[in-house]
């Protein structure tokens, strides 16, 4: 019925660690995607479940399984995707999942992009739908986004930082908001801290362990970290320091997390956002959010490690080179295992800002005979 893969197979991110990916491939025909089950529209529902059930934990190139943020956003879009299809008042598509094809897909893009959603959202809603396409043996059906839109400039999404999003370009006082998160939750007041200190996500933060992942250089992030791999932050000044301190007093066990021990991991989760929208860490309360500090974070290694202001804060052109080293070293701090997303931070070099602004528009395909 289906052919095995990755049985045994080391999982990508995961170094010396040996995962068992699920015995089961993604199907070669629309028929084999549930075997034996007839097409049946109205029970799309328990179909789609299904069809969840079974191939919603597979990465799309199959180097990894895939984490339970990602499945559960999937499989939340997957169910509102289907059930906007059939409660559209213009154009109702009561289609079983395994029926669908371009006609619905242009539909649901049409939709977007009169919604006005931002490129990088429609870029993501379309990339759901190509790894659903293989759970209905329907490989290549969803096309790029440049083919529905007509307009690339309506679906063309950037990694550079345009604008600052750190706290600094707000002025946010982060004593005080870190005093007001305390006064609420004092773990949620750690979590801060060691988000503002070491570039932490959330997750890494409520999952970190002080006593055991900080030593008396470096503090070590490996669980709730993108892809599980391990990164290690240099501790270099008193913030990191008091941070780590502050952490460490709170948790009393030696293999305690930064967390709430009455709540699990959601509950802890749900409990950080909760207590960050009451003391006002939000876009319309004081124009930041929490992920905001990692690009303070960024921002301020930057700074340190070149003298200027990151190019997205408006610093001088430096050195080249000294430019790439520092964007590394930013990359790493953060986690990304790609040195280019630095930029989605620190925003474009000076230099290559200049560069791009000399460069001649690009010539369109139908006038290269002519120039």
């Amino acid at each position: 019925m289906h052919a095995p893969f990755a049985v045994g197979m080391p999982m990508k991110g995961r170094p010396g660690f040996v995962r068992r990916a699920p015995a089961i491939a993604f199907p070669l025909s629309n028929e084999m995607s549930i075997p034996g089950l007839p097409i049946n529209q109205q029970q799309w529902n328990p179909i789609l479940l299904t069809l969840c059930d079974l191939y919603n934990g597979m990465n799309f190139s199959f180097q990894k399984i895939v984490s339970h943020k990602t499945r559960e956003d999937r499989k939340a879009f997957l169910f509102r995707f289907f059930r906007e299809l059939r409660r559209d008042p213009e154009k109702s598509y009561r289609i079983d999942p395994r029926q669908l094809g371009d006609r619905h897909v242009r539909w649901a893009f049409k939709r977007w992009i009169e919604a006005d959603l931002s490129p990088a959202t429609i870029q993501k809603y379309l990339s759901h739908l190509r790894v659903f396409e293989l759970w209905i043996g329907k490989r290549g059906m969803v096309r790029p986004a440049e083919v529905y839109a007509g307009d690339p400039q309506l679906v063309r999404r950037s990694s550079v930082a345009l604008e600052d999003k750190s706290w600094n370009r707000d002025a946010v006082d982060l004593a005080e908001t870190l005093a007001k998160a305390d006064a609420i939750d004092a773990w949620v007041g750690a979590q801060l801290r060691i988000q503002a200190a070491f570039g932490a996500r959330v997750k890494e933060s409520i999952m970190f362990r002080p006593h055991l992942d900080s030593g008396e250089a470096v503090v070590s992030f490996l669980r709730g970290t993108k892809g599980g791999r391990r990164r290690e932050v240099a501790i270099e000044t008193d913030r990191q320091r008091d941070a780590v301190g502050h952490a460490k007093s709170l948790v009393t066990t030696q293999d305690g997390y930064l967390a709430d021990p009455a709540r699990d991991l959601k509950g802890n989760y749900r409990r950080f956002y909760y207590v960050a929208e009451s003391v006002g860490i939000t876009r319309a309360a004081l124009g930041v959010t929490a992920h905001g500090l990692r690009h303070t974070y960024a921002a301020a290694k930057y700074e340190s490690l070149t003298g200027v202001a990151a190019p997205v804060r408006g610093g001088d052109a430096i050195d080249p080179v000294l430019d790439t080293n520092v964007r590394l070293a930013v990359a790493k701090d953060l986690g990304h295992a790609r040195p280019a997303i630095a930029s989605a931070y620190l925003g474009q070099s000076v230099v290559m800002r200049r560069k791009v602004a000399r460069c001649p528009p690009a010539v369109d395909a139908d006038d290269r005979d002519s120039t």
